[in-house]
């Protein structure tokens, strides 16, 4: 089964010793790095509750906690040490309008409801303390929550619809690659770029060619996807 390319993103995510590691994220595979030990949270393709962890260490996988609600296709990142997932598609093929946090110390999951949630075949990034969500369902809307005040509430949109984008943050802005606009088409062959400061979406230069369903990932200041 093909998995969705979500993000493939350098993130920070603090560990108990308070050191730092990148955090990355690929397809429906979710992996967070903590300190000197390294785990990666694999989300299954399909919808089931069973994530599984690897210990980057003894190379050995490992079923953790179910996933309260079953979801495949959500947007997922690292903030503050805890995993988030957010919306996806359900058992029942339809939006799951849930977000689900994972701390990987306790190893438990806990998780909300509600209708701002309303994500699938979107990427998921963490700026300043806060989580946004870009796109899916062919939507160029924004949604950022606040994790430390619990608060969901919607940004600024794109300048174009996307789903099936990937995205990255660089030097304080946010990245969103590529995607498809309808069920038809068409591919994009852009990006556009989140200034916090200005709260604006602004396009940029044209990529070398139409992505979407792709990995993107920052390397020495250079955004990389394919």
């Amino acid at each position: 089964m093909r998995h969705n390319m979500m993000m493939d993103e350098l993130l920070q995510c603090p560990s108990n010793d308070e050191k730092k590691a990148p955090s990355t994220f690929r397809g429906n595979g979710q992996k967070c790095f903590t300190g000197r030990r390294s785990t990666a949270l694999f989300l299954q393709p399909s919808p089931s509750p069973l994530p599984q962890r690897y210990d980057t260490i003894t190379n050995t996988w490992e079923t953790v906690s179910p996933l309260p609600k079953p979801v495949h296709s959500a947007a997922a990142t690292v903030c503050g040490g805890k995993i988030y997932v957010f919306g996806g598609v359900n058992e029942a093929g339809r939006s799951a309008g849930v977000l689900q946090s994972y701390i990987p110390q306790t190893n438990a999951w806990s998780f909300i409801e509600s209708p701002m949630i309303d994500n699938k075949y979107a990427p998921a990034v963490s700026l300043n303390g806060f989580i946004f969500i870009l796109g899916g369902a062919y939507a160029r809307a924004t949604t950022i929550y606040d994790p430390d005040k619990g608060n969901i509430k919607a940004g600024p949109n794109m300048n174009h619809s996307r789903q099936f984008c990937s995205a990255v943050v660089l030097d304080g802005k946010i990245y969103a690659t590529g995607g498809i606009v309808s069920s038809e088409g068409p591919a994009l062959g852009n990006m556009e770029t989140f200034d916090p400061c200005t709260n604006m979406w602004t396009l940029l230069q044209s990529l070398p060619c139409p992505l979407f369903r792709h990995g993107c990932v920052v390397i020495k200041k250079y955004i990389q996807s394919g």
